[in-house]
């Protein structure tokens, strides 16, 4: 599966705190049952960055309200508690948004929303984009579920998890097409791949440039739109490491938050696989990986997956629903917008590297009964 661009949720950089005596003419106010205390943080996201706007207290009912300055257009995210979030398309005309629902809501993006007509725009997208992801993951967990039986038709398991892709992909280019706020439609088409769909990418981008005021979120996209036509220059998948060659290191948080670094595993031998719980390829490779593991685990093979998640939730759903009971999962969930996507030169997944036990490489993308045959080389 090709590249996608869903990269919105990234670092913070610094705080703010809600003011109350703001004149802006702007108010987001809601009750979310379930949080029961703690924070709401507005942040502004663009495809390079994530900023702190403004930050609310959640009272015991769940109910939280913000007053925050809004000076452009954009797309911003609601974070609670620093777990669940929602997002909003806003700009700097006055609004006064309510947001009312529960938990459960803030998941299935179900909740009411009234005040933003963009912002309930991008709730009906997301949630309808979940429906078709959810149908997807259906289909490749049954496709997984056969291939571990030897059971099921094969061929009949792949069309139904190639129409799932589709469905989902021709949805989401639909929104790209028609929608006319360019903070939804930007949303949407992070959401695709651009190889694989790069006439819409390149569509948005000539719509943005027609803007002589470019939104800080518009320049973001123009501005990876353009360092990616420089990148692409000569065999813009090639991989950039070599057997023989030894990988830099990588040190990324955990699920738990805790701080993993490959280096640390110098005397395994070490699968290291770039994989998403969104793409099909990587989780239909999955039971081949888990396969090897089981096997060979005992002889000092292990595995070091980063993860190119931007959902948290969903990426510890994939993990659990695979059985990748290997205790070294990464992520930034920066999507693509990872620099370990630049320094790997990662430009579509499933992407892996086999290392011996001084982290060298041993095989590139080696897959189902390659990757087999390679450990059965190196550790029978």
């Amino acid at each position: 599966m090709k590249r996608t661009l869903l990269s919105v949720l990234l670092l913070a950089i610094g705080t703010s705190c809600s003011n109350s005596q703001n004149k802006s003419g702007h108010s987001i106010k809601g009750t979310i049952r379930g949080l029961n205390g703690g924070y709401a943080y507005l942040e502004e996201l663009t495809f390079t960055g994530r900023y702190a706007i403004d930050t609310a207290q959640i009272d015991a009912g769940g109910s939280f309200s913000f007053r925050p300055q809004i000076r452009h257009k954009g797309l911003y995210q609601i974070k609670f508690n620093q777990q669940a979030a929602l997002l909003l398309a806003l700009d700097e005309k006055p609004f006064s948004i309510t947001i009312e629902g529960d938990t459960a809501s803030l998941r299935s993006f179900t909740f009411r929303l009234s005040g933003s007509a963009p912002s309930e725009q991008l709730r009906r997208l997301i949630a309808e984009q979940k429906k078709l992801s959810d149908a997807l993951n259906e289909a490749i967990r049954v496709y997984q579920s056969s291939a571990a039986s030897n059971s099921g038709d094969m061929a009949t398991l792949e069309h139904n998890v190639t129409r799932a892709d589709s469905s989902l992909r021709q949805f989401i280019k639909q929104h790209v097409d028609t929608v006319s706020h360019p903070v939804v439609a930007l949303f949407a088409v992070s959401n695709l791949d651009p190889d694989r769909e790069r006439a819409t990418f390149e569509q948005l981008e000539q719509k943005l440039k027609t803007n002589p005021q470019p939104s800080p979120l518009e320049q973001s996209f123009l501005t990876m739109m353009a360092d990616q036509r420089t990148a692409q220059q000569g065999d813009p998948y090639a991989p950039k490491f070599k057997v023989g060659d030894v990988v830099p290191d990588i040190e990324m948080a955990d699920v738990n938050g805790n701080m993993l670094k490959l280096s640390s595993l110098r005397g395994k031998v070490v699968l290291l696989d770039f994989w998403a719980s969104w793409c099909g390829p990587c989780r239909m490779e999955n039971p081949n990986i888990v396969r090897a593991y089981e096997q060979y685990k005992a002889k000092g093979f292990t595995v070091f997956s980063v993860s190119l998640d931007m959902d948290r939730n969903r990426w510890i759903t994939a993990i659990e629903k695979d059985k990748l009971t290997w205790p070294y999962h990464v992520s930034q969930l920066k999507g693509w917008q990872s620099p370990i996507c630049q320094e790997y030169n990662i430009r579509s997944i499933p992407a892996s590297y086999l290392l011996d036990r001084e982290g060298r490489v041993v095989a590139v993308n080696p897959r189902g009964s390659a990757l087999e045959a390679a450990l059965s080389k190196m550790l029978n």
